[in-house]
């Protein structure tokens, strides 16, 4: 690990621990946020639980449709797994695309890499798309979420400029030599895969819906839990505040998105009218959640590590 590496690693974590520090500060003597969180039973953890682990079955489902369209074969049983196994370094390391890059090492060295990232690029596409067109239009139908609306047609304009430049900039031959060189070479070919994907109308399709199962089941997990919680906000709310914070959990500046999340809760759902002592608490569950699911897949992995050859 390089000392820039170390430095960026360092800055995350700290950014997170301060972010939960300030919610710990604020909350942690809340009974409001105490009452709340003690009415979430093991029942509802569980179903909460079991809603999230079908989403990521959902979304197996779809990398090994995606793949097959670029040629490769995928079993779904090594596809879920490498899913669940990614799951685990996407939160357990300071970057949401760790698990992408665990994903890619254990579909086999046969496979070119660009091929690989090119599909994991297409998933990332198709799931951010359905997830702020889910939101943006759950958020006409509640006046009170105007300020995630905003963020999110932000965060759309964001998406349609990145997905511009990847589909239609031109691809000039690289002709810088070493490292460098590679590196270049190996994104410009990973984006001649992705646009190769306009050709495989029925593989974008089965992404499209697969992609919003997913984010049903995020919804859907979080109405679980709110619902033990007391009913922290209505299902149609949450159809908007749910992708508005799963969007930010995106920004790449904290430990695998800790603390932005978390603060991400408070912050819409206090906007939006709800109380924010009942929406950290809602987040507080929903961590909870996702370090049971990520721990299936650290579990997954150390039985079983990644390799080249197939199940």
């Amino acid at each position: 690990m390089t000392r820039r590496s170390r430095g960026g690693l360092a800055w995350k974590l700290g950014v997170s621990l301060l972010l939960v520090g300030i919610l710990g500060w604020r909350y942690g003597g809340d009974a409001r946020f105490q009452a709340t969180l003690s009415e979430l039973d093991a029942v509802s953890f569980l179903l909460a639980t079991a809603v999230l682990a079908v989403g990521l079955l959902l979304s197996a489902l779809r990398w090994k449709i995606l793949l097959a369209a670029a040629g490769v074969s995928l079993s779904l049983r090594r596809s879920i797994r490498l899913y669940f196994v990614g799951y685990f370094f996407n939160f357990f390391l300071p970057t949401t695309v760790g698990g992408d890059v665990a994903r890619a090492m254990g579909v086999g060295r046969g496979t070119p890499l660009p091929v690989v990232g090119g599909s994991i690029l297409v998933e990332r596409f198709l799931g951010f798309g359905c997830l702020l067109v889910m939101g943006i239009v759950a958020s006409f139908t509640v006046e009170s979420l105007s300020v995630a609306r905003r963020v999110l047609a932000l965060a759309a304009a964001a998406f349609a400029g990145g997905l511009a430049v990847v589909l239609f900039v031109p691809l000039p031959e690289v002709r810088a030599e070493g490292i460098v060189g590679r590196v270049l070479e190996g994104l410009r070919k990973t984006a001649i895969e992705v646009r190769a994907y306009g050709f495989h109308a029925r593989a974008l399709g089965w992404g499209v819906v697969l992609s919003v199962g997913w984010q049903l089941a995020l919804v859907v997990a979080n109405a679980t839990l709110s619902h033990a919680l007391g009913g922290v906000a209505p299902v149609r709310s949450l159809l908007a505040l749910v992708p508005v914070v799963q969007a930010i959990t995106m920004i790449p500046v904290s430990f695998g998105g800790l603390g932005i999340r978390e603060m991400g809760y408070e912050f819409f759902f206090r906007a939006s009218g709800y109380d924010p002592a009942g929406a950290v608490a809602l987040g507080v569950g929903f961590l909870g959640v996702t370090i049971a699911l990520a721990l299936a897949g650290g579990v997954a992995y150390l039985v079983r590590p990644i390799r080249d050859a197939d199940e």
